[in-house]
């Protein structure tokens, strides 16, 4: 959420679309039902996607981010 404010601040017309693996696609699934949604069983190399999705992370990505492509890891 960090660097996608960072994005939206020096150039707001930037369209941001995020990506995420496949197995940890808790933010995929908050942002098409509208709310944070539980996290899968972190079954990722990522580091970062271990994390659970929380109310502020949620509202900077429903706000400002386009879409989640999906990636098989």
């Amino acid at each position: 959420s960090g660097s996608l404010l960072a994005t939206k601040y020096f150039s707001p017309k930037t369209t941001v679309i995020g990506v995420q693996p496949y197995l940890a696609r808790d933010a995929k699934d908050a942002l098409e039902k509208g709310s944070v949604q539980p996290q899968y069983p972190p079954l990722s190399l990522a580091e970062g996607v271990r994390a659970s999705l929380k109310d502020v992370t949620f509202s900077v990505l429903s706000t400002h981010m386009k879409d989640i492509i999906l990636i098989a890891e």
